[in-house]
């Protein structure tokens, strides 16, 4: 038994020698019980953290491909190109989650979605501009030719001295540099939360099956330059929720789906047709804990009616936007206690600093 710090872009390759290593001794995971991860992402600011990129040989290309093709489920063929591509190592997470079958708690840290900082989420411009200075570096003759193809593109369609060329040919650039290291959906923002969205109750990767504790916390230098994308989007909530060991959940800045921040009410497709892989089921989490919440009432009723075997319920709301109105409280109460009668009580749901017994009574007229 042993816990594991793994570390994200680190300078000293650390991620990618430790799977290079997996290739020829899969079994050196299983004795994992627990992972920390640690966010070492590159910085525009400073050239030490511009990790470069790992190299492969042909062999290991080919283990890595027959390796990914013998477990069921796999990480998903755009994850294993990430992999291939050999710049963004946070594609190594779910690889190491197919090994870890000992797994019992996976701390995520404090997220940093970007590949490259800062991100500057009043300015993509800006932003764009640092990911290209940072992945030219490091991709070398590979940013050089997508170089000179973004310009001859972009002069094609918009002519010598079309208005504002320079920084259409950067936010070009970083779109075409960025292409295969990070998820094309981008809002997505890691390879753990693709593999996640592919999961499902018979889809599962193998260092999940075991797991009972996940802890998510964020890291607001990695704002997405819209509130809407501030933070661990809930819909990737129900993969970890049923989890089929899973006893607490604990998440900082879990928002609303796809909705705009103001919409608490927001209640769209998205989490009705996750919902949906997991029809009938019910989680066996006994602790979740939600800090610096914007979830709707519509999604947190919906994630309620899923639970039976909860002991304690934590929800504190993001403190600059009024989060719950009184009516919806006493509504999320209710159906909680309706739901987990065998090990829930009133006092043991706090939702912004009032027990479920003061949600229970609030005057909600």
């Amino acid at each position: 038994m042993r816990s594991y710090t793994f570390k994200v872009d680190a300078s000293d390759h650390q991620e990618w020698k430790n799977v290079q290593y997996l290739l020829t001794n899969r079994e050196a995971a299983e004795d994992i019980t627990e992972i920390k991860v640690q966010w070492d992402r590159r910085d525009v600011n400073d050239e030490s953290t511009w990790t470069k990129k790992w190299e492969w040989t042909p062999e290991e290309r080919d283990m890595l491909l027959d390796l990914n093709s013998s477990i069921k489920p796999g990480v998903t063929q755009e994850t294993i190109e990430a992999i291939l591509g050999s710049v963004n190592s946070e594609a190594l997470l779910p690889f190491l989650l197919c090994f870890t079958s000992n797994l019992q708690k996976l701390d995520m840290g404090e997220v940093l979605l970007p590949l490259v900082l800062p991100y500057e989420n009043d300015d993509s411009l800006s932003s764009s501009r640092s990911c290209v200075k940072v992945l030219h570096n490091i991709l070398g003759e590979e940013a050089e030719k997508e170089e000179l193809e973004t310009l001859e593109d972009v002069k094609n369609a918009f002519g010598e001295d079309g208005e504002d060329l320079e920084d259409v040919i950067t936010q070009i650039r970083r779109s075409n540099l960025l292409q295969g290291h990070y998820p094309e959906r981008e809002f997505l923002g890691l390879w753990f939360y693709q593999n996640l969205e592919e999961s499902g109750p018979d889809k599962i990767l193998p260092g999940l099956r075991s797991l009972k504790h996940f802890v998510h916390g964020y890291d607001k230098r990695g704002n997405y330059p819209s509130q809407e994308y501030d933070g661990w989007l809930v819909f990737h909530l129900p993969h970890i929720l049923f989890l089929p060991q899973i006893e607490s959940i604990i998440v900082d800045s879990c928002i609303g789906g796809m909705a705009p921040w103001w919409d608490l009410s927001y209640e769209g497709p998205k989490m009705d047709e996750i919902l949906e892989k997991y029809k009938d089921m019910k989680s066996t989490a006994k602790h979740l804990e939600f800090s610096n919440a914007l979830v709707g009432r519509g999604d947190l009723v919906k994630i309620a009616e899923r639970t039976n075997a909860l002991e304690k319920l934590i929800i504190q709301g993001q403190e600059e936007h009024s989060f719950l109105a009184p009516e919806h409280g006493k509504m999320i109460v209710t159906v909680l206690l309706e739901n987990n009668k065998a090990t829930l009580t009133a006092k043991n749901i706090d939702i912004n600093g009032l027990n479920g017994e003061d949600w229970l009574v609030v005057d909600d007229s």
